[in-house]
Formats: C-alpha cells, sequence, structure tokens
C-alpha cells in the first residue's frame, strides 16, 4: 500500500517509467564500471596464436631479390641476399621482436610471418615466388 499510495519515488513512477524509479537506467559517476577491453596487439592479429609445442620452426631461409635501376644499355643489376633465421621457435622469435618494438609488424611481409606457410624460397621485389 505505501508503495502504490505513498510519497515515495516507486508510487510516482509506475509501469514503464518504473526502471527510472529503480535507478536502473540513470548511471552514476561513481558507479564502478568494468575495465576496458585491452587493445589488440598488431602483432597478435598479424600472427596469430603461436602453439609453442605444435608450430615449433627451427628454420626460415629465403633468398631476396631486387631489381635495381641501372643505366640505360647497361647489364641490369639484381643483388642476391640470403636471409636465414635459425632458433629453437623461429616464429616465435620474430612474433616477440614485433611485440617489444624492434621489428615492425605493419612493414613485415607476409613470408616472413607464416602467412605464406613456406619455410623457403625466392622473393622477387617483394613476392614469394614459386620455383
Amino acid at each position: 500500500m505505501v508503495t502504490r499510495c505513498g510519497a515515495s519515488r516507486s508510487a510516482a513512477a509506475l509501469g514503464a517509467w518504473r526502471v527510472y524509479a529503480d535507478a536502473a537506467v540513470d548511471p552514476s559517476p561513481i558507479d564502478p564500471s568494468p575495465p576496458p577491453d585491452p587493445p589488440v596487439c598488431p602483432a597478435a592479429a598479424r600472427f596469430g596464436h603461436i602453439d609453442p609445442l605444435a608450430d615449433a620452426l627451427s628454420r626460415l631461409a629465403f633468398r631476396v631479390e631486387a631489381a635495381v635501376d641501372s643505366p640505360p644499355g647497361t647489364h641490369p643489376f639484381r643483388p642476391s641476399v640470403l636471409l636465414v633465421f635459425e632458433g629453437p621457435h623461429v616464429l616465435d622469435g620474430l612474433h616477440e621482436m614485433c611485440v617489444r618494438g624492434q621489428a615492425d609488424v605493419r612493414r613485415m611481409p607476409a613470408w616472413l610471418t607464416g602467412d605464406s606457410a613456406a619455410t623457403d624460397g625466392t622473393v622477387r621485389d617483394g613476392v614469394l615466388v614459386d620455383e
């Protein structure tokens, strides 16, 4: 009887207005709010989940070739560099370098992050080619 006919907040707000009387809608500045979700690390988004036991890769080897502009009438110059990464878990090591900021994950090519599922090959002008 007091709830419906009294001078309380609940008596004046019935029906659809009841949520406002119960303070279920109005947030308070001192109410604890859940912490925001942690930002997704770009390295975690790029490398994905690396299982240390199943995905252990001990060697990556790529020959990188890039064309260099040469004067007309001369033999074209194409330097070749062999990149070899060796260790107990190469992809996890590259992932850790990106997390620490020692390597830029946004500029790292797909053939170096394991996206192309290749462990060796030739890279010509930034593209992994099949030979």
